[in-house]
């Protein structure tokens, strides 16, 4: 996203992992959000149909946040073991993606809260995948940004490092 490219089809089987670290591949019909091309055209729903952001399926502009809501859906299903807007067909995903409320029972409670920031149907309140980094790896302060409407707690280990009680040097 720092070098305004969208991915737009994030999902399993474009996350692999390797002695490196988790790779995402497949950017075949990843966009600019500054340049068009005749391939990845606008108004067009392009991508994994079940795991796309409510914007997409609305053939909107690409934006990075479509690819934070898709995060949010891989990781769910990482974590729990299915997607968060259910099973079944595609379309039937879909509608659920764009009418109800993700299904997140089973997420330990720090990543539960970003998943649930990172599937927010408004893009204005999910989080940026920076921000989604920093409370991942227990940066201080608000897990989820500022802008998103539920007030998050603070994230990182204890102030006393678990010990339960003062420092002593």
């Amino acid at each position: 996203h720092d070098c305004e490219l969208v991915h737009r089809d994030l999902k399993p089987s474009n996350v692999i992992v390797t002695r490196g670290g988790v790779r995402i591949i497949d950017f075949g019909i990843a966009r600019s959000v500054d340049v068009t091309s005749d391939f990845t055209t606008t108004g067009v729903v392009m991508g994994s149909l079940g795991w796309t952001s409510p914007e997409q399926l609305d053939a909107q502009d690409p934006i990075p946040a479509m690819d934070v809501f898709a995060w949010g859906c891989l990781i769910a299903y990482a974590a729990t073991g299915k997607h968060p807007f259910g099973g079944g067909d595609a379309a039937s995903r879909c509608w659920r993606i764009l009418h109800a409320e993700p299904e997140l029972d089973g997420m330990p409670p720090l990543l539960g809260e970003l998943v649930r920031a990172a599937l927010d149907r408004n893009t204005e309140r999910r989080p940026t995948a920076q921000e989604l980094l920093l409370g991942l790896v227990g940066a201080n302060g608000p897990v989820v940004p500022a802008r998103a409407a539920a007030p998050a707690a603070p994230v990182g280990p204890p102030r006393d490092g678990g010990r339960g009680g003062p420092r002593k040097s």
